[in-house]
């Protein structure tokens, strides 16, 4: 979704918490740009391994 599409919705609800649509949102756009990250070789898949 581009800045331009969303309109007045982002100035309305101002200094508002998060519905958990708009928290959904948020952390799938995440997602999203972590794996294209990985796809374009731009980062590497780790997972850190547990102590021990």
């Amino acid at each position: 979704m581009c800045r331009l599409d969303r309109g007045l919705r982002g100035l309305t609800r101002k200094g508002q918490p998060l519905t958990a649509v708009g928290k959904v949102q948020r952390i799938d756009s995440l997602r999203g740009f972590f794996c294209d990250l990985i796809d374009w070789e731009w980062i590497a898949l780790r997972f850190d391994e547990p102590p021990p």
